[in-house]
């Protein structure tokens, strides 16, 4: 099956001469591709630099009349596309001679499996190479992949707990069939950042959570052409996307995005260890008097957020570090022992994010749970004792730790 290249563009007239450049030299034939080229309203005229390869490639060119924002400007290109095995590509993407071939090979994969190649940030002497139309003999450090400095395991990615996290679409190749099952990306993502990870997330859902359906290709590579950035502002812009993804995707996964990823890459899979071992670790779920309106985290609360019972818009799988609920909306938050899992920093987060929702939280300790949480109560007591009015009462086989905020 022939392959379909979409391409979004804004501006850099420059990088896209080199891109399409490459694409005109690829390995795999020429009639088994076609380039679509999305120009998303840019003020230099791309389509004259796209006129200059219509002899070699099969190309389309279309033109937003306004500018629609990354996720629309791809999901044109994808409907605009006349074949039904996809590769997303960068204006600004140098293409190794088989990257399309790698591509193109992997279209007979298992359904539903996604391909991401490798990208490469080349420094001044190598973009003078690939400008030549040759490639580098070799890479510096600072000219690897970048996602190998933030968590990414290439040799064990096919096992990952947060392949969401990697799926970066300026080199992946998916089927028609699983964008459409999926919905293809979120057009409320305008600004740079996020709407590959976003996407990637629902694919990964809609694989039921399995590893297994994001590979990597070290050989597949893309270059990614220097030009100008403004980090400071990107990056805002970004960040401004964590909040949408924690309200929508209500999991503990991304209940912890923004996180560095290689932190969040290293910390999900072990906090799901923890989960595991907690399902059968024997947490008793005390008999509280109502303190009116209460949010419960734990397996076998038998309400709000209830690990032993299915996740659904009415249970969500949250641990209570970061939720989407409003300030002040309960009168009580009691966490069974999941909090007992986390690490000091998030344990802390998690009484933080409490005291926001409600006046009081009560954290239950278990005395029999085997499982690797923390088992030092009097040391827990001590690092938190500070930090709120906090009022330890023993049960049978359980401690509660009434915890208020200072000054409340």
């Amino acid at each position: 099956m022939p392959l379909s290249v979409v391409v979004p563009a804004y501006d850099q007239a420059y990088s896209l001469e080199l891109a399409l450049g490459s694409l005109s030299r690829q390995t795999l034939p020429v009639e088994d591709f076609e380039i679509v080229i999305v120009d998303d309203c840019s003020t230099e005229d791309l389509a004259a630099v796209v006129d200059r390869f219509a002899d070699v490639l099969d190309i389309q060119y279309l033109r937003n009349e306004v500018n629609l924002g990354r996720a629309r400007t791809r999901n044109r290109g994808i409907a605009a596309a006349r074949h039904d095995d996809l590769m997303l590509l960068d204006s600004d993407s140098y293409c190794a001679p088989d990257l399309l071939e790698r591509h193109h090979r992997f279209a007979d994969r298992p359904a539903g499996q996604i391909l991401l190649g490798r990208r490469l940030e080349p420094e001044w002497d190598s973009l003078s190479t690939l400008a030549r139309g040759d490639f580098p003999s070799a890479h510096s450090p600072l000219e690897q992949d970048p996602r190998y400095n933030l968590g990414f395991e290439p040799d064990t990615f096919l096992d990952s707990r947060t392949p969401w996290l990697f799926a970066y679409c300026n080199n992946m190749s998916v089927s028609r069939k699983l964008l459409d099952t999926v919905g293809g990306f979120n057009e409320d993502f305008r600004r740079w950042g996020y709407e590959d990870n976003e996407l990637a997330y629902r694919i990964f859902q809609h694989h039921g959570r399995a590893s297994g359906y994001f590979r990597y290709d070290a050989d597949a590579v893309t270059y990614h052409l220097p030009h100008w950035r403004n980090w400071s502002v990107d990056w805002a812009g970004a960040q401004g996307y964590v909040p949408y993804m924690k309200e929508r995707y209500r999991h503990f996964d991304v209940e912890f995005l923004g996180a560095p990823p290689a932190v969040l890459a290293r910390m999900v899979p072990y906090y799901e260890q923890c989960l595991e071992a907690l399902r059968t670790a024997g947490s008793v779920v005390p008999s509280l008097p109502s303190a009116g309106r209460e949010l419960w985290f734990g397996f076998g609360v038998g309400r709000g957020c209830d690990h032993a019972a299915p996740v659904g818009a009415d249970n969500l799988h949250l641990i209570g570090v970061s939720t989407p609920f409003a300030e002040g909306a309960y009168d009580r938050v009691v966490n069974v022992d999941l909090w007992r899992m986390l690490n000091a920093a998030d344990m802390s987060a998690l009484l933080l994010e409490g005291f926001r929702l409600a006046g009081e939280v009560t954290l239950v300790w278990s005395a029999a749970v085997d499982a690797p949480v923390a088992t030092d109560l009097d040391y827990v007591v001590a690092m938190l004792r500070p930090h709120c009015r906090l009022e330890v009462r023993a049960g049978e086989g359980f401690a509660l730790l009434h915890c208020r905020p200072l000054g409340g």
